[in-house]
């Protein structure tokens, strides 16, 4: 059982979906120059690390644990859904872009917009 992903430098790369891999704690994904959308819902994520994935412009993560999102990096982001999980930090920080937020049934202390 797969807990642990990175998936990194795959220049062709335009979508990832995995979704429901209940196993999942922790995925990184970097240095994707093409990925476009990425869903990752109800996968019991406890970490998320997205880098230089410049051309992202959906994110699902929904309905996992994660207590903490920085998106910061992600300036093409138009659609972004991390409701239903732990979230105390979310940094949206430069994303001028994003039309379709949905932050609800978190737990937010914090917020850099």
């Amino acid at each position: 059982m797969i807990t642990n992903l990175e998936i990194s430098n795959c220049s062709q790369l335009v979508e990832i979906d995995l979704a429901f891999l209940l196993y999942m704690k922790s995925l990184s994904v970097s240095d994707c120059p093409q990925l476009k959308k990425l869903n990752c819902i109800r996968s019991q994520l406890n970490n998320l690390y997205l880098n230089n994935n410049n051309q992202l412009i959906e994110l699902n993560c929904s309905g996992n644990k994660l207590t903490e999102l920085d998106v910061s990096n992600l300036n093409k982001l138009i659609s972004l859904d991390c409701s239903e999980n732990l979230i105390r930090d979310l940094n949206i920080n430069l994303c001028l872009e994003i039309t379709e937020l949905n932050c609800s049934n978190n737990q937010l202390n914090n917020w850099w917009w």
